[in-house]
């Protein structure tokens, strides 16, 4: 097979490459030493984590990765749920920690919520309150099947 891009490596990453390219009109090849999705690609929890971006160039890219997501779903069921996720703060230093995180979140528009005590069983109600010290619940925060959205974006490139 003729190309113009060879792209190394079978997963996520691979995947989502090689459709990116072919949009643009690229004939890609995909080299992968095993089986395809047969990494952590395939074995992973599949969580998309907003919270965990915390840089100001790197939060728009995990909110546009979300919105693929979300598309993607809506042709090829990905098992995508946009369900939210909490982090748990054990600490005082943690919860303030928590907070220089939500300057960056306020700058690119990601909601937060932070909770204590009580509260904090609005999201998760089967906390233990006295291993915690406050909780950050994000609505953005999803997750999908990893082996069925690498395959999507394998079939669509």
């Amino acid at each position: 097979m003729k190309s113009d891009i060879v792209v190394i490596g079978g997963g996520i990453l691979g995947a989502t490459a090689a459709w990116s390219l072919s949009k643009e009109g690229h004939r890609v090849v995909i080299l992968e030493k095993g089986d395809l999705v047969s990494g952590a690609s395939g074995g992973n929890l599949g969580k998309l984590s907003v919270m965990e971006r915390q840089e100001d160039w790197h939060i728009p890219l995990a909110l546009e990765s979300l919105e693929q997501y979300e598309e993607l779903n809506k042709s090829t069921d990905i098992e995508y749920c946009n369900c939210g996720g909490t982090m748990l703060l054990q600490s005082p230093a943690l919860f303030l920690a928590a907070q220089q995180m939500k300057e960056a979140m306020d700058r690119a528009g990601v909601p937060l919520e932070f909770s204590k005590g009580e509260s904090a069983l609005r999201h998760e109600p089967n906390l233990n309150l006295q291993s915690i010290y406050a909780t950050v619940f994000c609505p953005l925060e999803s997750v999908l099947n990893p082996m069925r959205a690498t395959l999507a974006f394998l079939e669509l490139a």
